[in-house]
């Protein structure tokens, strides 16, 4: 992180259920800091947050994985 002056990946799982994780989606996506995003995924699909927006994605790399690159891209 920028403000750190020891840049350190944090890395934290949790298991949620399905039922529940649009609410999380969007509770992560007004919360998390401006450069960072969170990914969550299950076998069927892959799903990235960023401050204010997420995307859900093949959980291989395809055509889907574009605009979630390129809003990435413009927000770092």
């Amino acid at each position: 992180m920028p403000e750190d002056e020891f840049p350190i990946w944090h890395i934290n799982e949790y298991c949620v259920t399905d039922d529940k994780m649009a609410e999380l989606v969007l509770i992560l996506s007004e919360h998390i800091k401006l450069t960072w995003y969170i990914h969550a995924f299950n076998e069927n699909e892959l799903i990235i947050t960023f401050k204010g927006k997420s995307f859900k994605i093949s959980t291989e790399k395809d055509d889907t994985w574009n605009s979630m690159i390129e809003y990435g891209v413009k927000i770092a």
